[in-house]
Order: structure tokens, then C-alpha cells, then sequence
């Protein structure tokens, strides 16, 4: 079950070209409340190559706050463009995500619509989501020149990352299309190519998005060099499904699976099982303690994260 994204996201959040269709949501903004906008106050902000990245200084970033760029309608979710500090090597930097205010807005937009079971999780950058752009950005040479997926993506902060940190491509997998289109618009926010999946001939950086299930394991066509993840071990039943499609996502060789992870976890025993089925798959598995970065206003975070690694020689 898979459905590749273009970058305009047609067919999900309305016509493509529209404001509403290239406004999005990649930030982590966990419970931060912004105030309600009126008509009259709203940003309405293109996507757009031509700004002078000196102009974007982390300070005045945070300073400006938070942007809206949609109010919300039948399409989409009330979004807000939140600033973002995160500094690469060669001089690019993660300037902003675009994301809905907080998942209880997001979970009050999805209820309107009769969706009382949607999962607004997505709409938080959680700390190991940080961590792990965080973790890419000091060690760029994890992702250099390679193919890369990030599982259950979300705003594809980590994928991001990668795609900045020198990747040769990213392809951000998640259930929730809306997730993939702030995530795409994100990346086209910071400067980023973007393509459906399967087109050839792109450049380096190059961010793709596909609608994805784990459990079904689809194929993606050429493999990838390195699956990224993080806060995806929540139920220990779905552990060795999800190790099984990161192994068949990467390539025979050297590959390598980074997942990060609450070190208090979420349900006690995941990261466990998760380990003992890919060193039943091969891999030699590490842990080791990673620091969450403070992404900027809205994206703060605190809670301690490990890192796991898993290398496939």
C-alpha cells in the first residue's frame, strides 16, 4: 500500500498552486497556543528560493515568532510556520517547519470532521525527532552521499536533517498524508528539492514522500543506505513487523538503521524486542545517550533520548 507524494501534494489539500496547497506544517510545537488569527492578519507564504539566508538570523527568527499561514478549512488543518534554529556544516540550516499549532488543535480540527479516532501526534516535534536532526547535523558523514528513508516520519524533521546534512536523497515514509504534506512543504520552506517517488534524474538533497504502511512492507524500488526512525516503539506486538520492513528497506552490504527513542520508554520491553529481532536479522545493535537540541521558540525540548544503531556489514 503505497501512494507517492509530488511536491505540490495534489489530491490531498486541494488544488495545486494555491496558497492552501503549498502552505504546511513541519514544526514541532508540542502544546504551545497560538493566538487565534483574523482573516485580515494571515500570512499567506510561498515557498521561495530568492531570500538572502543572511537575512535569517536564528535570533530574529525567534524573536518574530511563530507565523500563521492557513486558518484552517475542509482541506487543512490550521498551520503555522514556526522558526527553527539547527546549523549544518557548509553553512545550511533548518530555518523553519510548518506544522499545526499544537496536536489539540489539530485533534479539534480532525473531531469537526467526524474523526474522532485520528492520531494528532504528528503535529509535536518530539524530543527524539530532535535529537536525532540534532545527531545527523554533528555527524554529517552518516548520511553523505547516501540514499535515505525515515520511517514514520511525521513533519520530517530527521529527514530534513539528512537531506541537509549532505544525502544524496530522502524519502519520508508515513500513514498520515497530511504529515507528509507540511514535511514537503517544509522542505521546499528551506530551500530543498523536491519529487515524486521514482522520478529520475534529481538532484542531490532531493526530498520524496510516499503514504506508507510498515505492515504491509512496500517496495520502494532501489533500496536505501539508511533507515532513520524515532518514537515509533510504542506497542512490543508491532516490534519485530517494523524491524523486518527497516531490513528490507535497506541494501545488502554496509547499512545502517538510527532510531532514537524516549529513554524512559513509552511501553516498557519495545526497545528490547526491537533490538533482539535485529540482531536476529543480523545487525550488531549499540545504544548510547544522545542531548535534544533546543530547536528554537515552540520547539524546546527536555526529555533524555538513546539513540540506537544498527550496522549491517
Amino acid at each position: 500500500m503505497l501512494r507517492s507524494l509530488s511536491s505540490c501534494c495534489a489530491g490531498i489539500c486541494g488544488s495545486a498552486g494555491s496558497p492552501a496547497a503549498t502552505a504546511s506544517t513541519c514544526g514541532e510545537g508540542g502544546g504551545t497556543a497560538f493566538p487565534r488569527p483574523q482573516p485580515k492578519q494571515l500570512q499567506q507564504l510561498q515557498p521561495s528560493g530568492d531570500q538572502d539566508p543572511e537575512l535569517l538570523l536564528p535570533d530574529e527568527e525567534e524573536e518574530a515568532g511563530p507565523r500563521w499561514l492557513h486558518p484552517g478549512n475542509a482541506q487543512l488543518p490550521p498551520l503555522v510556520e514556526a522558526p527553527c534554529r539547527l546549523s549544518f556544516k557548509g553553512g545550511r540550516k533548518l530555518k523553519a517547519v510548518v506544522k499545526p499549532p499544537n496536536p489539540d488543535e489539530l485533534w479539534e480540527w480532525c473531531a469537526e470532521r467526524g474523526q474522532e479516532e485520528a492520531d494528532p501526534s504528528w503535529a509535536h516535534v518530539w524530543p527524539c525527532a530532535a535529537a536525532l536532526a540534532g545527531h545527523l547535523a554533528a555527524c554529517p558523514e552518516l548520511v553523505a552521499g547516501l540514499r535515505v528513508a525515515e520511517l514514520g516520519s511525521g513533519l520530517g524533521v530527521a529527514g530534513l536533517s539528512a537531506a541537509l546534512a549532505g544525502a544524496a536523497e530522502v524519502t519520508l515514509l508515513d500513514r498520515e498524508p497530511l504529515a507528509l504534506h507540511c514535511a514537503m512543504s517544509s522542505a521546499q520552506l528551506n530551500g530543498l528539492p523536491v519529487a515524486a517517488v521514482g522520478q529520475p534524474g534529481v538532484p542531490q538533497g532531493t526530498v520524496r514522500a510516499s503514504v506508507f504502511d510498515w505492515s504491509s512492507r512496500p517496495n520502494l524500488g532501489e533500496p536505501v543506505d539508511v533507515v532513520l526512525a524515532s518514537e515509533v516503539l510504542y506497542d512490543s506486538a508491532t516490534c519485530p513487523e517494523l524491524a523486518a520492513c527497516a531490513a528490507a528497506l535497506l541494501r545488502g552490504g554496509c547499512c545502517r538503521l538510527l532510531l532514537t527513542d524516549p529513554q524512559r520508554e513509552r511501553v516498557p520491553g519495545c526497545r528490547e524486542c526491537f533490538q533482539k529481532t535485529l540482531e536476529g536479522l543480523g545487525a550488531v545493535v549499540t545504544q548510547q545517550s544522545l542531548a535534544a537540541p533546543n530547536l528554537g521558540q515552540g520547539l524546546e525540548t527536555v526529555e533524555p533520548v538513546v539513540l540506537m544503531e544498527a550496522l549491517w556489514e
